[in-house]
């Protein structure tokens, strides 16, 4: 790629689109480092085409929830699924919200996060409800029954009600240094701070690139 010349809008899409399919790739091989570095990058990328592109932060958000889920680092993992779950249900995707949540949920209770799979079932359960999908609900319902009968508390003072309705602020991170921050509001919209991405845009390598969750 010719660093010296300005990317048109078609490139940069075509650029945001392969480093999102190169980190998924990193993630279905378990190098989940490498996928959180090109998550962040593609981010980079999307953003640089001037629309909020909200479809891909969603799944960008999602992405390195699971990413998150597998470093151990739960309570992040919550704020890019939740952030995750505002914007699709501002795009009319509740049911693939709640189907998503539904199968993370399942599969973290089987490694005995009780805290984190409680909180995804609870809101499957609640968005299949809220779409008039009651028999999901239901089944939703009843392993939330189960994961509650595992524990007798929910684990590091995480709770679904302490994640609900407000708004999540993340940093774009490029060697330590926060080069931009958005916001998800609690009714899905994407804020970003500036009009355009970070500074370095084009500087790809597997270093030193993350998105993180900023703390209110």
């Amino acid at each position: 790629m010719d660093s010296g010349r300005k990317l048109t809008a078609q490139e940069l899409a075509e650029l945001a689109l392969f480093l999102y399919q190169e980190g998924d790739s990193y993630q279905q091989q378990g190098q989940y480092y490498h996928a959180k570095v090109r998550f962040a990058q593609s981010l980079s990328v999307f953003r640089k085409l001037g629309i909020s592109n909200e479809t891909w932060v969603a799944a960008l958000l999602y992405n390195l929830g699971r990413i998150s889920v597998h470093g151990g680092e739960n309570k992040q993992a919550l704020a890019f699924f939740e952030a995750s779950a505002h914007i699709q249900q501002r795009l009319g995707e509740e049911e693939s919200v709640a189907d998503l949540f539904q199968e993370l949920g399942r599969a973290i209770a089987k490694i005995g996060d009780h805290a984190l799979a409680y909180w995804l079932l609870e809101r499957a359960s609640r968005i299949y409800q809220a779409v008039g999908m009651q028999e999901q609900s239901n089944l939703a319902q009843k392993e939330l029954s189960r994961v509650a009968g595992l524990t007798s508390s929910l684990e590091d003072g995480i709770s679904p009600a302490s994640h609900t309705h407000r708004p999540h602020e993340f940093a774009i991170q490029i060697d330590d240094q926060a080069k931009e921050r958005f916001i998800v509001t609690v009714d899905g919209e994407v804020q970003w701070s500036t009009d355009k991405g970070p500074d370095q845009p084009l500087t790809l390598g597997l270093t030193s690139w993350q998105v993180v969750s900023i703390d209110h």
